[in-house]
């Protein structure tokens, strides 16, 4: 991420000055290609970023490029076709990039935090399974590999907070541990890889141990040993970013069919949204995700087990519903492999009861204890789940 403020005006630094070009600027690099470029990236004299957008005055007389009309349009108002002005422009920004590339680069943020990773690989994988698009998958299970080999101290089962050129030295904080075990429960729906699913649960079980308030419920911010904070505090407003107790209630629903301690975990999360009444009570708009997981805590999920091989089409027609019609109100129970099936079935034994009918992959679907029939085919599947 660059950080867009850059080079020196005088001993002043100015918002944005990397990016930004004036039209005496622009005319003396391209000369008469600089009117086609103008018209079509709105380049303008006072400059394009209206007061209302700049209250400081600091891009007065500057512009953005930015793109205000069709390039045809631009080409007949210069009285060029279509294939002229795109390639007078294309030369154009290449000339204009070789001028900016003279200018001091603003600072590049490269640094990896654990935290918003996580929130990365849970859009990843939830791209992935929606669109169909295992490319998506892959960048997930890459950046949980990363994570898992750079930021997690396997014998401790600590996570960092961050990297950058070396692991940093700063622990994790409660939003590591609850935005990665978010992305790595998603991660597993969408590979069927179990070792995910462990991995979120151990990290939970971890958050839990360093972060959770026996006291009232839901997670401090920060560990009790921490000896920079005066005051252990919690996060009870989701913007930008979630607030971590909003999504490890959340978390705790959907890991307790196998934690093998379903029911502390499922009274964690209760515990967890029950701290917070005061605010999604009031103002509800502020924790729209605690809300997500108080709802989760008063109708537990629809459960949906798939079992058969997962390489085989009629496995793959059965998943391909699962992922386009089921919501956050529902819980998928499959895995890769048997060893990974074996797993899933120790942590919740009734899952071993679960076979695949006729030799077909086979969905069974589960609400308050009780199972329907399974069903063998996409168009069963997807009426149960309507």
């Amino acid at each position: 991420m660059r950080i867009a403020w850059s080079r020196r005006v005088g001993t002043k630094k100015a918002e944005g000055a990397f990016y930004l070009w004036t039209k005496q600027e622009i005319e003396q690099v391209l000369g008469d290609d600089g009117r086609l470029l103008n018209m079509h990236f709105d380049v303008q004299e006072a400059g394009n970023v209206g007061p209302e957008r700049d209250p400081h005055g600091e891009f007065k007389g500057k512009n953005l490029l930015r793109q205000t009309r069709p390039l045809a349009d631009s080409a007949r108002l210069c009285g060029l076709t279509v294939d002229e002005a795109n390639d007078r422009l294309l030369a154009a920004l290449r000339r204009l990039r070789e001028v900016r590339a003279g200018r001091p680069r603003p600072h590049l943020d490269d640094k990896i935090i654990t935290a918003w990773n996580g929130l990365a690989i849970s859009a990843l994988a939830c791209a992935a399974r929606v669109l169909d698009e295992p490319v998506y998958a892959a960048a997930a299970v890459k950046t949980a590999k990363f994570i898992y080999s750079e930021l997690f101290d396997k014998k401790r089962g600590v996570l960092f907070r961050s990297y950058r050129q070396g692991r940093s030295e700063v622990e994790g904080f409660a939003e590591d541990y609850a935005f990665l075990a978010h992305g790595l429960i998603d991660l597993y729906e969408a590979t069927l890889d179990v070792r995910w699913l462990r991995w979120a649960l151990q990290l939970q079980e971890k958050m839990d141990e360093l972060f959770w308030d026996e006291g009232v419920g839901g997670y401090f911010n920060s560990t009790a040993g921490d000896a920079s904070i005066v005051l252990r505090l919690k996060e009870s407003y989701d913007g930008a970013e979630p607030a971590p107790s909003s999504v490890a209630a959340m978390n705790l629903m959907r890991l307790a069919p196998i934690s093998g301690d379903e029911s502390g975990f499922v009274d964690r999360a209760r515990r967890t949204v029950e701290a917070f009444r005061a605010q999604w009570s009031e103002v509800p708009q502020v924790l729209p995700r605690m809300l997500c997981a108080l709802e989760r805590v008063v109708e537990p999920a629809v459960q949906i087990v798939l079992v058969g091989d997962p390489a085989a089409p009629d496995f793959r027609e059965l998943l391909t519903v699962i992922n386009r019609q089921a919501g956050s109100g529902h819980a998928l129970f499959a895995a890769s492999n048997a060893e990974g099936w074996a797993w899933l079935a120790g942590r919740a034994p009734w899952l071993a009861a679960m076979s695949a009918v006729d030799g077909r992959a086979t969905a069974y679907v589960c609400e308050h204890h009780t199972c329907q029939a399974p069903v063998t085919s996409g168009a069963k599947l997807r009426a149960l789940l309507t």
